[in-house]
């Protein structure tokens, strides 16, 4: 397990499209930056500079092996948990990375349920019946 608790690598996800490319990482797996920019309705362009910045702060890492030519360039999440407290940003300019980080999170959080439910309807019987509050 990963904890961070140096606000410059927590910075790495202080971008609300950053913090959905690793997620989408995470739930997904490996992938190129052309497939995060199609499934993220992003510019490529924006969407490989973000990827550089989550690597170069240790949340994702390149996968040479995947690429089918020079030009493919394949990412996946770092392996492992990452974890972080805002218990332990104390300085000023620290723990307001720290509470924008969590912002960015309870708002993206809220965006996907809000969709989920304006949308469940559509959902098969049984994804519905899976479904719980608590």
């Amino acid at each position: 397990m990963r904890r961070i608790t140096d606000p410059e690598v927590l910075k790495g996800l202080s971008q609300p499209i950053r913090q959905r490319l690793y997620r989408l990482l995470l739930q997904f797996g490996p992938a190129t930056g052309g497939s995060l920019a199609k499934r993220l309705g992003a510019d490529p362009g924006q969407v490989s500079y973000h990827l550089r910045e989550l690597a170069r702060r240790g949340f994702v890492e390149d996968v040479p092996e995947l690429a089918r030519d020079r030009r493919e360039r394949w990412w996946q999440a770092t392996p492992g948990s990452t974890t972080w407290s805002f218990l332990d940003f104390s300085e000023p300019e620290a723990r307001a990375v720290a509470d924008v980080v969590k912002m960015q999170m309870v708002v993206d959080e809220f965006n996907r349920l809000r969709r989920f439910e304006q949308g469940r309807d559509e959902w098969s019987e049984d994804w519905r019946r899976s479904v719980m509050s608590s």
